[in-house]
């Protein structure tokens, strides 16, 4: 759903199905059939071509956060509409969202009175991750469907991620070296469902918090291999506290979050 790509005229096709053509389409509930580019283009051959109409309607669609799915659940997003009026009898708003690279959106229909206008949606754990785009649109009633407004935000939807550390000695004589090893995985989708597997190719990062007012620093970074394992072997000369923390990754066609794992402390005796 590149924005550039999702006319403005489609989207009035929708917006004539949600508002008139199909009142089965609740307000603030997702279109259960989903999106189809043959009924979309139907109604927007009878709509006309709304793309060179002017805006009657100022319209912000509020800062969206990213989120990151849940594991065999869903993650709710939320999304307001402030208007510059109300609307009026016979004018009706959708929005447009999925990922950029999406050729057909999903439509939602828009409740609220005023010019506050809400809806929401589910972003399930198989869902693309990356660059996600939410457009709102509000047209006019019959015959031409006017074009009110349009507005639109961007957020990043993320796959989580797992990250493991080890040592292989919970102490060591100052100078003395200890081996640490560790797991990076994320969650991808396998057909209908997910599973974890290991990430290749990512920078971890593996931090020493002394005992005392030290603060913590990066004392070894480590490249993941083909299963997403790591492994640096460090000298030490104090007792700390170790994590390893891998920052994640945001593109327009994937996007990891960041995970950091749990501590292990390694005492260092003389």
């Amino acid at each position: 759903m590149v924005r550039t790509s999702l006319t403005v005229t489609a989207l009035t096709g929708a917006l004539v199905l949600a508002g008139a053509a199909a009142p089965a389409l609740a307000a603030g509930t997702t279109d259960p059939s989903g999106p189809s580019t043959a009924r979309i283009a139907a109604l927007a051959a009878t709509a006309g071509d709304a793309s060179t109409t002017a805006s009657t309607v100022k319209a912000t669609v509020t800062a969206l956060p990213d989120v990151t799915v849940v594991r065999d659940g869903s993650v709710r997003v939320n999304v307001t509409i402030t208007l510059s009026r109300a609307l009026q009898t016979g004018e009706v708003a959708a929005l447009a969202y999925g990922p950029a690279s999406a050729e057909e959106p999903n439509i939602l229909a828009v409740s609220g009175t005023g010019t506050t206008l809400k809806a929401a949606f589910l972003v399930r754990d198989t869902a693309a991750s990356g660059t996600w785009v939410v457009d709102a649109m509000g047209v006019g009633g019959a015959p031409n469907y006017p074009t009110l407004f349009e507005s639109y935000r961007t957020f990043h939807v993320k796959r989580p991620t797992v990250i493991s550390l080890h040592s292989n000695h919970g102490t060591a004589h100052v100078g003395g070296s200890v081996a640490f090893t560790g797991q990076l995985n994320r969650l991808l989708p396998t057909g209908s469902s997910t599973a974890y597997s290991g990430f290749a190719g990512q920078i971890v990062r593996i931090y020493a918090d002394p005992v005392g007012s030290a603060p913590k620093k990066v004392v070894a970074t480590a490249r993941t291999t083909s299963t997403g394992a790591f492994s640096r072997t460090l000298t030490l000369d104090a007792t700390a506290t170790y994590t390893a923390t891998y920052g994640g990754v945001v593109g327009p066609a994937a996007a990891y979050a960041p995970k950091t794992s749990s501590s292990l402390v390694v005492h260092v005796v003389r």
